[in-house]
């Protein structure tokens, strides 16, 4: 091979090197990378050299493994010439192997051409057998001094399996100046985010080949081995730089030109001992790089078997090593290349879907929409954070007036919120309750039997969901804005529902504000009622999802009979008398049904303070769901793994595991990926949408404001997902005065309030607060969740005061949605944060 010819190959290796380290590093950010850009691009010159002449295949396969104008002899040819030229050495060896499927026939070109050129033989053997595997892997370790093991994993290979092609590369050099090891120790190394660690640092003080690279902002070392003209060129950014930077860069300047630019100078050289392992499978980098049609079913490899037939890449996989200390560097890599025939079908690829940063979910009801909405951004437990009143840095067990330095506890009475928090708690529930006061008051109410309602036409269905969905993003925008940064969970049907039935007791201009603000269909008492009663008595008699509307009236009081009607009959809603005066009794009264009703996980729901002699009816609504996964997660799988905070900072969490079919969709104008988990018996399922960046949860929180559920629900499809989630508990608590307010429903709290159709003998009434509160844990066998909403409804000459309600903590992001078949948003939150726990993951109450 002529020396252009060996430049042209090296240029060509070189820009390959780069391509392929971008995508390496976009798909393993923060992590340490090892590859060999030889021992991949030598693997797959191998499968070029059996594809179709001028084929599709073939001219990707030249663009993009960088092989230029070359022929196929040609590459070849230089491909000969890399191998001949290392053959002399004694610290670097590289070997080629092909197998072949017993009774297949290697074609005679092809065995020729892999024989010369690539110092090649093909070996047969029987792909279904199960010691194929282990044969291969033997052959690797042999070729690579027991440095690469396992390169081809267990259940790679079948019937359908035609050929492996493989490249081993070992190298062991010692520095041609060695560094002293009494000269070692320990010293701090600085990663790009995070604090400093300590490790074991090598000092040598020699003349090296060095460079100042003020273009790149970096400097470069070249050090020697002793053998083969071989060395390690070390390229370290500035101080004021990064290797972010550095290696947005390097494509743009050649090793010649960094080579060329180094001088002998004495240098003073401080480098870490160290040891890396790195494995990818490499189908998806190949796809980036514009090499897709090898996997798929129009790749042309006519000319390797005789006779030919139809074969597709099934995988590449690429595994390598590397040890650096005072004596020099060994290395190692290998790749493989597995064939298939196209007449089977291909295994289904399975997606991934790690939820291990900030995401958004919901629990919804196929039919109605959501039930819970919620991020997740943080985990539970202490935080790092500065306390104003102790000092402190970390958790504060001392300090009990700093709210962030408190978990949840009993919620103050004079108070109308208390801080939210994640935590990686056994059970899995979700909770909902949402109370209504009016100086007037609505809570829950138990639910009544009453005859089958009759089934919601189609229209109506999507008619009602898509209101309910459009009212949860509103709500939850508000919500998030209100409280950035935070772990959210609520139920957008707990709190439609509550409101709602303050609705039927309105009029004028209040009426239609309602109507507006929470999305109603109509603007007739009768059909809002009817609309909701669709939804109650379809889980009348559900045994996971229990709803319940009550209202509570002041003692001496009477609802005005097409009121109690409505709520009777559509809102299964009984009435009963209590004493608000004595504010105490009735609190505990009202808490005490909410309580019930929500399997106890909804406790204190209406503060004491929140009632008084002027408090005339509380509307309550109570939500409790609790289901099992239809495809539960191994206890065994859940195990510590990292949860990003945010592009710096991570944490270990119990992480779930679980690899199975689910709805799935890839989301390119959200930047997310979502997955559906369907709970058993019921028409019930989480969707979590999951941003593909680790900071992405904002940016997807308000793209969804302008995106209707059923685009997301209508992508999904289903297919193998490898799912990781983690687990988690979450409580919320807010009043929603300033919410509906910012929604458009004002007037309701003020003295101009027209709620006159509530009371047998009519009196002004106002909304003096609407508070809801809501629950969630999630773990192996599923979730359980509780929210209650209640509004309290009083005379409008009493004017009642609310405290700022209690912020709570959340530290990692991401977004959940409880979601029924139809997208009714149930539950609705999202979580941003995570905290590190000692707990063994694997324990948990059982659900």
């Amino acid at each position: 091979m002529t020396t252009m010819k060996l430049s042209d190959f090296a240029k060509g290796l070189e820009t390959f090197s780069h391509c392929m380290h971008d995508h390496l590093n976009h798909l393993n950010p923060d992590q340490n990378l090892i590859f060999s850009p030889l021992s991949i691009r030598m693997a797959v010159g191998m499968l070029r050299m059996g594809a179709d002449p001028e084929s599709a295949t073939a001219l990707e396969l030249d663009q993009g493994l960088q092989f230029g104008e070359s022929s196929v002899s040609q590459t070849a040819d230089n491909f000969e010439a890399v191998m001949k030229a290392f053959d002399p050495c004694q610290i670097l060896k590289m070997a080629n192997r092909l197998y072949i499927m017993e009774g297949q026939t290697i074609a005679a070109e092809f065995e020729r051409v892999l024989g010369e050129k690539f110092h090649s033989t093909p070996v047969s053997i029987d792909f279904t057998s199960g010691t194929a595997e282990r044969t291969i892997n033997s052959w690797v370790e042999t070729q690579t001094n027991n440095k690469i093991k396992k390169l081809i994993e267990r259940g790679s290979l079948g019937a359908d399996s035609r050929l492996v092609l493989i490249n081993a590369i070992h190298f062991k050099g010692e520095w041609s100046i060695r560094f002293d090891e009494k000269m070692t120790q320990e010293d701090k190394f600085y990663p790009t985010s995070g604090t400093a660690v300590k490790i074991s640092m090598m000092n040598q003080l020699e003349k090296y080949a060095f460079a100042e690279l003020p273009d790149l902002e970096a400097t470069a070392l070249k050090m020697n081995y002793s053998a083969c003209n071989l060395s390690m060129i070390i390229i370290l950014p500035n101080q004021n730089s990064d290797l972010a930077t550095l290696e947005g860069k390097l494509s743009g300047m050649s090793l010649e030109t960094i080579v060329s630019a180094m001088s002998v100078v004495k240098v003073a050289v401080k480098i870490p001992k160290f040891k890396a392992e790195f494995s990818q499978e490499l189908a998806g980098v190949f796809k980036m790089m514009g090499m897709k049609r090898i996997f798929s079913e129009a790749a042309e490899f006519g000319r390797m078997l005789d006779p030919p037939t139809e074969l597709t890449v099934s995988k590449i996989i690429h595994k390598a090593f590397i040890e650096v200390n005072e004596l020099g560097t060994e290395a190692a890599a290998a790749t493989a290349v597995v064939l298939m025939v196209r007449s089977l079908p291909a295994p289904e690829p399975h997606q991934v879907f790690i939820a291990n940063r900030p995401f958004f979910y919901a629990i919804c009801d196929n039919t109605h929409g959501f039930l819970f909405v919620g991020h997740f951004t943080s985990p539970p437990g202490p935080s790092s954070h500065k306390c104003g009143k102790c000092d402190t840095e970390t958790s504060c067990k001392k300090c009990e007036t700093c709210t962030k330095c408190k978990l949840i506890g009993p919620l103050p009475l004079h108070k109308f919120m208390k801080r939210s928090t994640a935590n990686f708690h056994n059970t899995n529930c979700q909770l909902t309750a949402c109370w209504l006061l009016f100086l007037l008051i609505p809570l829950l109410a138990p639910v009544h039997a009453s005859p089958p309602a009759p089934i919601m036409a189609d229209a109506a269905k999507q008619e009602f969901a898509r209101r309910l969905a459009l009212f949860s993003i509103n709500v939850y925008g508000k919500l998030a804005s209100l409280k950035p940064g935070e772990n959210l969970v609520f139920s957008p049907f707990s709190i439609q529902t509550c409101a709602a039935m303050a609705r039927l007791g309105a009029e004028g201009e209040t009426a239609a504000q309602l109507d507006q603000g929470l999305g109603l269909a109509s603007g007739n008492a009768e059909q809002i009622a009817k609309s909701f009663n669709q939804v109650l008595a379809t889980y009348q008699d559900s045994q996971i999802l229990r709803i319940a509307n009550k209202i509570f009236v002041m003692d001496g009081y009477s609802l005005a009979p097409q009121f109690d009607q409505l709520l009777s009959k559509e809102f299964l809603s009984a009435a009963q008398n209590v004493n608000f005066a004595s504010s105490a009794q009735a609190a505990a009264t009202i808490n005490g049904w909410v309580e019930e009703r929500t399997d106890h996980l909804i406790k204190d729901l209406i503060p004491a303070s929140a009632l008084n002699a002027d408090s005339r009816l509380v509307l309550v609504n109570a939500i409790h769901f609790k289901g099992s996964w239809v495809h539960q997660f191994p206890k065994y799988a859940t195990r510590p793994d990292t949860f990003h905070l945010d592009n710096e900072r991570s944490i270990q969490v119990p992480m779930m595991s679980v690899k199975e079919r689910f709805g799935y969709a890839d989301l390119p104008s959200l930047n997310a990926a979502a997955l559906e988990l369907p709970y058993k018996d019921s028409d019930l399922s989480m969707l979590i949408i999951l941003p593909h960046s680790k900071t992405g949860l904002p940016a997807l929180e308000e793209k969804l404001r302008s995106t209707p559920l059923s685009v997301i629900t209508q992508a999904l499809h289903k297919t193998q997902v490898q799912v990781k989630l983690p687990k988690f508990k979450a409580e919320f608590q807010v009043e929603l005065t300033e919410v509906f307010r910012k929604l458009g429903m004002s007037r309701m709290f003020t003295n101009d309030a027209e709620f006159d159709k509530m009371l047998e003998t009519p009196e002004p009434l106002r909304v003096s607060a609407i508070i809801h509160k809501a629950f969630i844990d999630v773990n192996e066998e599923g979730t359980e969740a509780a929210a209650a909403t209640g509004a309290v409804v009083r005379m409008k000459r009493s004017i009642m005061s609310l405290e700022e309600p209690i912020e709570f903590l959340a530290d990692h992001p991401f977004t959940y949605v409880l979601v029924h078949q139809e997208e009714i948003p149930m539950f609705w939150g999202s979580v941003l944060r995570l905290e590190e726990t000692a707990s063994d993951p694997s324990e948990h109450e059982e659900l």
